[in-house]
Formats: C-alpha cells, sequence, structure tokens
C-alpha cells in the first residue's frame, strides 16, 4: 500500500463511524444466566416455553438451562460455590434445600422483594400465599430461595362410601379429628364376609401424618434440633393416629404390600389424603370415582394444619449475575405467569389471584377452591438439616408405635437417639 493510500484509508474509516455508532450503542451486552434445574419431560418444555417468553421480553438476559439431577444439585452445588463456579440460579427441593440453607450457600432475596414492594408494588408480593414464602424462610428470617411449586394435602373422600354407610359429606367449617376417626371405622367393613377387610375407611399411603401434631399445638424439633414431641400435644397426636391401626381402619404403607391410593382409586377406601395434584389422575380413570375433597380436620386445640412440600428456586451464594436471576425468577412468578400455570390440571397456585384461576376449572372436585383455604393454615417442614432423613425416622419411630411394637416412650427414645446421629 502506498503512503498516499493510508490517509485516505483513515478518512474513510472514520468517515463510517457515524452510521457505524449508532447500531453499536443500540445493542447492550447480553448476561448470560446458568440456570441449574432437574426438569425433564413435560416440566422441561413448560420451563423452556418460560424461559423463551422471558428472554423475548428481556433480550439482554439469556438463561442458560443445565439439567442437574434431583438427588445431585444438593451435592453438585456446594462444590461448584467452594470452587468459584457458581451457577446464578438453581431449583431445590424441599426434601434437602435446607441443608444448603444451613451452610449459607444463598443470597438472601429479602432485599429484592423490598424493592419490588416499593418500585413495582403492582406485582403484588402479599399475594403470594405466605405458606408458600416462610417454607423457603430461615429460622432467623432469611428468604434463601422463593417458591416455585407447591404440594400440599387436603383430604379426598369417595361419596360413593360415605352414601352407603349413611354419612354426611364432611363439613369444611366443622370436620374434626373424632368425625374423621368414626367416619373411618364406619366405612371399614368385610363386604364379602371371607372374614377379611376388603374396605378401608382411610389410606395413610400419602398422608403426612406428623401434620397432626402441629395441629394440636406441639413441635417435632426444638430449635436446636432435638426431639420436641415429649409434650402431652403431641403425644395425643401419636395417639390418636394409632387409633386407625387398633380399629385396622387404614390401608396403610405399614398394614398392606397393596399401595392404599391404588386401593382408592379403585373405590375399596373412604379417605384419601394427598395433593391436588391427585385429581389429575382421578379424573384420567376410565372408571370414574365419585369424589371430592376437604380440609384437614380441626385438632382437639381447635386449629389445623398442613405442610408443604415443593420445589423453589434459589440464587446460590456466588452467582456471578444475581440481579439477572432475579429479574427471570420475578417474571416466571408475576400474575400473569401464573395465571397461566394455574390454567394447568392439578397445577397448585402460589397466588391468590392464580388461584381463582385454577379454581374456576370445571373439572372435579366440586370443592377444590378449599384448597386456597388449607394454604392459609399451610406449614414449612421442620427447619432443619437431613430433613429427608429427619422424616423418614418419624415415619420409622411411628410404624413401631402405631403397629404396637414399641410404647410411646420407646418410640420416643429410638426417635431421640436416631436423630442425634443422623444430625451429628
Amino acid at each position: 500500500m502506498s503512503r498516499r493510500a493510508v490517509p485516505l484509508v483513515i478518512v474513510l474509516a472514520f468517515g463510517l463511524l457515524p452510521s457505524v455508532m449508532p447500531s453499536l450503542a443500540a445493542e447492550k451486552p447480553v448476561t448470560t444466566v446458568e440456570f441449574w434445574s432437574w426438569a425433564t419431560g413435560d416440566e422441561l418444555k413448560q420451563l423452556n416455553e418460560r424461559i423463551r417468553l422471558f428472554e423475548n421480553a428481556n433480550p439482554d438476559i439469556k438463561i442458560n438451562l443445565v439439567t442437574v439431577g434431583w438427588a445431585e444439585i444438593g451435592t453438585k452445588l456446594p462444590v461448584a460455590v467452594a470452587g468459584g463456579n457458581s451457577p446464578d440460579l438453581v431449583t431445590v427441593s424441599s426434601y434437602w434445600g435446607y441443608d444448603l440453607a444451613v451452610n449459607k450457600l444463598y443470597i438472601d432475596l429479602r432485599p429484592y422483594l423490598e424493592a419490588v414492594r416499593k418500585q413495582d408494588p403492582a406485582w403484588d408480593v402479599d399475594d403470594i400465599f405466605a405458606g408458600a414464602m416462610t417454607m423457603w424462610q430461615t429460622a432467623d428470617g432469611d428468604q434463601f430461595a422463593f417458591p416455585d411449586s407447591l404440594d400440599i394435602q387436603g383430604v379426598f373422600y369417595n361419596q360413593d362410601r360415605y352414601d352407603e354407610t349413611g354419612l354426611r359429606y364432611p363439613n369444611d367449617k366443622t370436620w374434626n379429628w373424632s368425625d374423621m376417626l368414626t367416619e373411618s371405622i364406619k366405612m371399614t367393613a368385610d363386604v364379602n364376609g371371607d372374614g377379611e377387610i376388603d374396605r378401608w375407611g382411610i389410606s395413610d399411603y400419602y398422608f403426612n401424618w406428623y401434620q397432626l401434631i402441629l395441629a394440636n399445638g406441639g413441635q417435632i424439633l426444638t430449635k436446636d434440633f432435638k426431639n420436641a414431641m415429649n409434650t402431652s400435644a403431641a403425644r395425643q397426636a401419636w395417639e390418636y393416629w394409632k387409633k386407625f391401626y387398633d380399629a385396622k381402619a387404614i390401608r396403610g404403607w405399614i398394614s398392606s404390600t397393596v399401595h392404599g391410593d391404588a386401593s382408592f382409586r379403585a373405590g375399596h377406601v373412604g379417605l384419601q389424603p394427598a395433593g391436588y395434584w391427585l385429581a389429575l389422575q382421578l379424573n384420567a380413570m376410565e372408571k370414574k370415582l365419585h369424589y371430592d375433597v376437604t380440609g384437614m380436620p380441626l385438632s382437639p386445640a381447635g386449629k389445623r394444619a398442613a405442610t408443604a412440600d415443593g420445589s423453589g428456586v434459589m440464587i446460590p451464594a456466588g452467582a456471578k449475575h444475581p440481579d439477572a436471576a432475579w429479574r427471570f425468577i420475578k417474571f416466571m412468578h408475576s400474575k400473569e405467569m401464573l395465571a397461566e400455570v394455574a390454567k394447568q390440571p392439578g397445577a397448585m397456585p402460589l397466588r391468590r389471584s392464580s388461584a381463582a384461576v385454577a379454581f374456576r376449572i370445571p373439572d372435579p372436585p366440586k370443592n377444590k377452591a378449599i384448597f386456597a383455604q388449607i394454604l392459609e393454615y399451610t406449614v414449612g417442614n421442620p427447619r432443619t438439616p437431613k430433613w429427608s432423613q429427619v422424616r423418614s425416622l418419624i415415619f420409622q419411630a411411628g410404624s413401631q408405635f402405631f403397629t404396637g411394637a414399641k410404647s410411646y416412650e420407646q418410640a420416643m427414645e429410638y426417635f431421640s437417639e436416631q436423630l442425634a446421629i443422623i444430625l451429628k
């Protein structure tokens, strides 16, 4: 190139700058949010659609969805955070999510929520059911995750079993422990006369029966993770549930190799505590079941309680793009998005406004709106490390007591000893 050509090239280059610069200025840098999720199948399709909608509305953020197994996130995340390779967002389970919280592997969402209250009040933080929020809070009040899916239990009942025994259907306002026991016993029968029970009052296959303790004013664990069930309130709940076994009125995972839910779907069980998702299964059966649903029974203390399981989304400590991750959380849980989610049969709404949408669906059960009331007295599971193991221990100790293998005192001693081993 000749020396004379150089100034011309420079002039041409600078001459192009005015036309180039506006387009460069209009392009914002794109932030990539790494999101770990265990979603598969239809759930993955729905999540990808939500991501597509978010990216269309927020072109400056891209979601990099990474599939990590349900059982792997809890073990891989601490390693990633320690190594400085933390994702920006992870899906967490109520079965092991608190283990991450105990180890401070989260960014507290309260500042984001307070900012939304001040800057975007129409988003309406308080429209989200309180029970859904508290299940993702630490004992100190940190919001370590945001609710994403929710599984709470109502009591489904077979209307044919009630009709044939002359029983009135459960009354949402007055139905209590005594009613549930009496009705279960009355619906238990040997129909074909072969000396074996073939109709049962209740199935405990899905039932978190320990929520009876909470409804009666008792607790399961102390704040320092010791056994809190050596109280009259807790003992009364244990002894109450044992009466179902003593009367052989229960089709349970302890007493039978046949799943209680299968017996309920077959019409052989009167009551089945379960989540709202059970309606989807019942409505899909070829031979339809005549059923409805009610809330949890009133305890002798005059209270109800329902525990909550489900999943949340957490911004881990060490996230490189926490603000962008929060924008995605906020988008996914807006009134508009959750109203669409609520239209899916069997989906438990997280917002009061979306509950109004979900419970207008014409499919059974007729009394599906009771789940909105159940959400008002829903509490989280005990805040403890290794909750899935502690939960299994509760059921183990319960099986020993309910079947008469151990006295209450012995069951409590066993629970306390094994709890100390699990949480050492």
